[in-house]
């Protein structure tokens, strides 16, 4: 079937037609059409040389690069390449020439079918080179925002801009995580996937496997996050932080950190950064994959992922995910179940757009693994010894975390003309949750002699909290392209608006029989202790609303690379918080202007050095004792940095420099005292950023990086505070992860073996009571860990199997027991310990 190119592929020397979502889908069409004219064009097309310059690396790298670049279809038996790799190529060559020169040595040929190339086994030169192989046939086309990288390295992202755009030429910090990286580092929460990248610190308050916790250069935006450029909701006010939503890590293709203020394409956003997830999208490369997982603690995990094109038109395409999980944590009686469904399908929009529905259904069920234990045992020496890593002060008959989580939505492309693109971004989100749990009550040991503690008996009380949280998130989009003389120009006209409600109660219960605090033997529990009556703590009930405006300039000028941004926002919150001292009534509108600049220069060698300058506000809801409305917190940045990616290579090093403040910070009143608050805090981050990601040689893959972090609270009217490090922040963390591929005609050759490091330095802990007066603060100890990966391809079992992997994954290898937290004496907690998880994965 003839499928016809709506566009032109250039112009003016650029490829607009990958500056959109629609690109993707549009150049694989054109590829298609243009091979399938006819034999004339096919043999034109085969004396047409071209110039290359293809690094060495496996062989179908090699070939889907070079396929690529020639602009020509390529049919592939999987099990053809496996296990075996190419010098690479450079220079002018032929699609003939070229595929002759790649393929020597690989005892491979190539032959034209009448549409492109087919692989083959070189005849006389393999058993099997007479038998019908089944050939999968795969388009080239160049990586775009939101599709698939090539292995551990994306180029490409739409987060900083909203445009789909080359990181090298994008003047920010923007770090990406593949599906590759995903799946190898067998994560199994987005915060997991995060222990890799500089700048990010996850897990810090203990292991909390319902939600995500990390912090962006200082500043915990954990509770703040973009699935496909749209914000996810969650409920907050009045101590309600349970109905947060969780994105399980095999929904996503890729996902995204920028570094430093966002605001002024994405609104309200704390200064560390954001984290923006895209999801997995259909494809018309048919997706039949299976996953099968058992591991250490209990863990039972079974995936699959379908899909493909819909007819002929090149456009139309489906997806299925389908996940069911059942684990059990490492901390005794907490098993968690998780059943999700998430179907999506593409469809054209005339003959120049295309929109994308995406649907999910999550249903998570279980108890919560996230404990609050004593310093001592933890963090400080107990005369009973450590408390266990597996030890559980919950009741088993009552403690629970049920979450409802429903999302749909679509992302729509549609291209005017050649220049001209309008984009929209849609979500619709409904969070229900449930979370009871016994925990303990912060304040001391039980002291049955009235003259000290026993060291081991823990007072408890209970826990009761609901919460429903409802959000509406779109962002229509209008890019131009057009050229001022030499400069080329990418003008982005932003709209986004948000509304979210949020509906919870909070609820406290005394444990076991009244007046005996629930006591709890850290080191021989005992459980079943009654639970309740119920008295009610606190409601809250709360309308959000967000309208923000934007413009962005970015300017292609000979090997410049410029941006400018403007952005309005007006936002409200409205509602009720009631409290046993009585109600409240929210009402408040803010307003914020935003603004970015960053100048980016290419060097012919590689190196792109790079400086920058954002801002960013946050929303506080509140007054102060004399009712003035609290002001938006205020956060600027600047940022110098350097990118270096040499011409061909599939590696990318970054290093960056910042200097970051956000004002408006809420303190104590120094008048009125607690709980009243005044807005004169200070905090400043400044840090050292260092990346390294990608595959080195046909052999060696890398994901190395090092952050150095400098916080101070710089104003505060809390005397324990001023001049101190902010909570959780660590001034030191490494990570290095290394794998090897067996190449050759060996026994090994498809196999992976990878080894990782994470060192995690000292951070600052909670501030305590000290005798005599004062404070003094804890200090949370450096921790190293290390993590180890297995993987081969299951061929050489069976033919049938060409397309299966076996994976054996260890996390914490050594199962080091560490502190990751302690904001108090009495809330810290255990890091995780070793896991161990073996998956079988199948393309079928």
């Amino acid at each position: 079937m003839l499928i016809k190119s709506t566009r032109p592929a250039a112009r003016s020397g650029r490829f607009t037609i990958a500056r959109s979502a629609l690109g993707p889908c549009l150049l694989a069409a054109s590829l298609a059409g243009a091979l399938s004219v006819s034999s004339v064009h096919a043999q034109s097309m085969s004396s047409q040389q071209m110039s290359y310059d293809i690094a060495a690396g496996t062989l179908d790298q090699v070939l889907n690069q070079f396929a690529a670049r020639g602009g020509f279809l390529l049919a592939i038996d999987a099990s053809l390449t496996a296990g075996k790799t190419s010098l690479g190529l450079k220079g002018a060559y032929t699609p003939e020439q070229g595929l002759r020169q790649i393929l020597q040595g690989s005892g491979l040929d190539a032959v034209a079918d009448g549409r492109g190339y087919r692989l083959r086994a070189a005849p006389g030169l393999s058993t099997r080179s007479h038998e019908e192989l089944e050939a999968v046939r795969v388009q080239a086309q160049r990586e775009s925002a939101t599709g698939p990288a090539n292995g551990l390295l994306a180029t490409r992202s739409a987060t900083a801009t909203k445009s789909d755009e080359a990181i090298m030429d994008t003047p920010a910090s923007v770090a990406v995580v593949t599906q590759q990286q995903i799946e190898s580092l067998a994560t199994r929460t987005v915060g997991e996937a995060l222990r890799y990248v500089p700048g990010v610190a996850v897990e810090f308050d203990g292991v909390d496997s319902r939600f995500d916790t990390m912090s962006l250069r200082g500043f915990n935006a954990d509770s703040v996050a973009w699935l496909d450029g749209v914000k996810l909701a969650g409920g907050s006010g009045a101590g309600n932080n349970w109905t947060l939503p969780q994105i399980d890590p095999f929904m996503l293709e890729r996902i995204e950190v920028l570094k430093g203020p966002a605001s002024v394409v994405y609104g309200q956003v704390v200064p560390g950064g954001m984290v923006n997830m895209v999801s997995k999208r259909p494809t018309q490369t048919d997706q039949r994959n299976i996953e099968l997982t058992l591991g250490a603690p209990r863990q039972l995990r079974g995936s699959v992922d379908l899909g493909g094109a819909l007819g002929q038109d090149g456009v139309s395409a489906w997806r299925l995910l389908a996940l069911s999980s059942d684990t059990e944590s490492r901390t005794d009686h907490v098993k968690r179940k998780r059943q999700l469904l998430a179907p999506s399908v593409t469809l054209p929009l005339g003959e120049n757009g295309e929109i994308v529905l995406m649907g999910s259904v999550q249903r998570d069920r279980g108890g919560s693994d996230y404990m609050w234990l004593p310093a001592y045992g933890t963090l400080f020496d107990n005369p009973n010894g450590k408390i266990p890593l597996s030890r559980f002060i919950g009741e088993p008959h009552f403690d629970r975390y049920d979450r409802d989580q429903d999302m749909a939505g679509w992302a729509a492309v549609y291209d005017i003309n050649d220049n001209w693109t309008l984009r929209q971004n849609l979500r619709v989100q409904r969070i229900k949750s449930v979370m009871e749990s016994v925990t303990s009550d912060m304040y001391s040991f039980d002291d049955p002699s009235e003259g000290g503690w026993d060291w081991r008996t823990l007072e408890r009380y209970a826990n009761r909290g609901t919460g429903t949280s409802r959000s509406l998130g779109v962002d229509t989009q209008s890019e131009w392209r057009w050229n001022l003389g030499e400069a080329e120009h990418t003008v982005l006209l932003g709209l986004d608006y948000y509304r979210g409600t949020f509906d919870a109660r909070r609820q406290t219960a005394s444990v076991g029989p009244e007046g005996s605090g629930g006591l709890l033997d850290l080191y021989e529990p005992e459980y079943g202790a009654t639970i309740g009556p119920f008295t009610t703590l606190s409601e809250v009930s709360n309308r959000r609303h967000q309208t923000g405006v934007y413009l962005q300039d970015q300017v292609s000028w000979g090997n410049w690379r410029l941006v400018a941004g403007l952005r309005q926002d007006w936002s409200s919150v409205s509602g009720t918080s009631r409290r046993r001292a009585g109600e409240d009534d929210l009402g408040q509108s803010d307003k914020a202007t935003t603004g970015r600049l960053g100048a980016l220069y290419r060097f012919e060698s590689g190196w792109a050095p790079y400086i920058s300058y954002a801002t960013s506000f946050e929303p506080v809801a509140g007054v102060t004792a004399e009712g003035v409305a609290f002001r938006p917190m205020k956060g600027k940045q600047t940022e110098v940095g350097v990118k270096y990616q040499p011409d061909g290579a599939n590696w990318m090093a970054s290093a960056a420099v910042f200097d970051l403040r956000q004002t408006n910070r809420l303190t104590d009143d120094p008048i009125h005292g607690f709980p009243d608050q005044v807005q004169t805090g200070e905090l400043r981050s400044r840090g050292l950023e260092l990346a390294l990601t990608g595959r080195l040689s046909p052999n060696w893959s890398l994901i190395g990086s090092y952050s150095y972090l400098n916080t101070k609270v710089l104003s505060s009217e809390i005397p324990e505070e001023q001049g101190k490090p902010a909570l959780y922040t660590p001034r030191h963390q490494a990570a290095l992860w290394v794998d090897y591929t067996f190449t050759g005609r060996t026994a090994l050759a498809g196999t992976v073996m990878g080894l990782g490091i994470r060192h995690v330095g000292s951070s600052h802990g909670g501030d305590i009571d000290v005798a005599g007066g004062g404070y003094a603060s804890l200090r949370i100890p450096a921790h190293t860990v290390a993590d180890f990966r297995m993987a081969t391809q299951l061929g050489w079992i069976s033919p049938e199997l060409k397309n299966s992997e076996l994976s054996l994954n260890v996390t914490n290898i050594a199962d080091k027991q560490y502190v990751n937290g302690c904001g108090s004496l009495w809330t810290c907690g255990w890091g995780l310990g070793r896991q161990v998880s073996l998956t079988f994965s199948g393309r079928f």
